[in-house]
């Protein structure tokens, strides 16, 4: 097999990330559409489990990047394959920008949020116990303690 089907199969991933980042999206869609006191306390939590999940897409771009940055494209004869590649490349580099964004808010600001004004160790239990958002294939890790008495939904 050469590097770039290799790298084309390891790209695969992408239908999970697309998974996650449906379900992620969902649950956005969910909080701001639904009227707080209809959603019970531990969907409430799973909401929160759910959106500071955070996926590492683990996208290879080294061969694709040598066909097109190395001027290899022009080997092929077919235009619409070459911007088929070029365009496959460009939606994977922005992907990973993307990724890079939703980490810094995440980590930065998400978090921090929900360590001030709610449980952080009550919503990372739920999150260990559903797994990835869209997914939900997780082998459960072990829960910190908490008293897990918070009502998010009156929290802030």
């Amino acid at each position: 097999m050469t590097a770039l089907q290799q790298e084309i199969v390891a790209n695969l991933e992408i239908k999970r990330l697309r998974l996650y980042r449906v379900a992620v999206s969902d649950v956005c869609h969910a909080i701001l559409a639904a009227k707080i006191d209809r959603i019970d306390k531990a969907g409430f939590d799973a909401h929160l489990a759910d959106l500071v999940w955070w996926r590492r897409a683990n996208l290879a771009l080294g061969a694709l990047s040598s066909l097109v940055e190395g001027g290899k494209l022009a080997l092929v004869k077919d235009p619409k394959v070459v911007l088929q590649i070029s365009g496959v490349r460009d939606r994977l580099v922005g992907l990973i920008d993307l990724e890079q964004e939703e980490k810094y808010t995440t980590r930065r600001e998400l978090i921090p949020f929900l360590n001030r004004n709610g449980s952080m160790p009550q919503i990372s239990n739920v999150a260990t116990k559903r797994g990835e958002p869209g997914l939900g294939d997780w082998t459960p890790s072990p829960t910190v303690a908490d008293d897990g008495e918070r009502d998010h939904r009156i929290s802030w």
